[in-house]
């Protein structure tokens, strides 16, 4: 028992640069739905996008979502999970910028919504962080380290309306 526990926090430390992206930006990017649906009022209101557009833009994102899932898993795989991570990070961060600074009217609003930050959730989503997990954690702690990513992926629901 101690020899596995003594294992864990090796791997920890070992990782410990790739744990704090995933700290930090997992909550962030797992709630991303639900920040979003949060302000729809806002966006209504201050860029005056109607329901069909707004939902229109969460259907682009939300197929684009399944699209590149696998995609990034085969990127994973072959590179490796933080380059999988990091890759998508960049498209939901830049999809984020334009949304912010750019113009949000017709299709802008439904490329920076529906289509950048779309791909971004195929990688940074919870099926990346846990598959590096799974395949880095013998079988006897594979459990208790992806109960662990599942438990930070959720403290992001606390977080969220903070942000």
């Amino acid at each position: 028992m101690v020899f596995i526990v003594h294992k864990i926090y090796f791997c920890l430390a070992l990782y410990f640069g790739f744990s704090l992206l995933i700290i930090y930006t997992l909550p962030l990017l797992l709630t991303s739905l639900e920040f979003k649906s949060l302000f729809f009022i806002d966006f209504n209101e201050s860029l005056n996008i109607s329901n069909t557009a707004f939902g229109l833009a969460i259907g682009i994102q939300m197929l684009m979502w399944g699209l590149t899932g696998p995609i990034f898993g085969a990127v994973a795989d072959r590179f490796g999970g933080h380059v999988a991570i990091i890759s998508a990070f960049i498209f939901y961060t830049l999809g984020i910028y334009f949304l912010y600074t750019g113009p949000n009217t017709g299709i802008f609003f439904q490329i920076h919504m529906g289509l950048l930050i779309g791909i971004g959730l195929g990688g940074t989503a919870i099926s990346i962080p846990m598959s590096v997990v799974g395949k880095h954690f013998p079988l006897s702690t594979r459990t208790i380290a992806m109960s662990i990513v599942t438990a930070i992926g959720s403290f992001g629901y606390f977080l969220s309306p903070i942000f």
